[in-house]
């Protein structure tokens, strides 16, 4: 997923216009041309002219990687259970 659609992903998610991803934490385990990457997120949605926020959510991903054609490639994106 590259940012243009990680943008459209998480407006549809919040409903909002103006969506803030904030990294909490993450962490990451390498094995051969394979990686796992646990990233915790702060979401949060704004519409027109608001200064704050409106909602926030907290979000933790699984994204696994593969190295493949001399680059990392994401393969799969999971939303893990809290």
């Amino acid at each position: 997923m590259d940012r243009a659609g990680a943008q459209v992903y998480l407006t549809a998610l919040l409903r909002r216009e103006k969506v803030g991803v904030t990294v909490v934490a993450q962490q990451v385990a390498v094995r051969d041309n394979q990686a796992m990457q646990n990233v915790q997120l702060l979401l949060t949605g704004r519409t027109g002219s608001e200064l704050l926020p409106a909602e926030g959510s907290r979000r933790s991903l699984v994204i696994r990687w593969q190295y493949r054609d001399r680059q990392w490639k994401i393969a799969e994106v999971q939303e893990a259970l809290q």
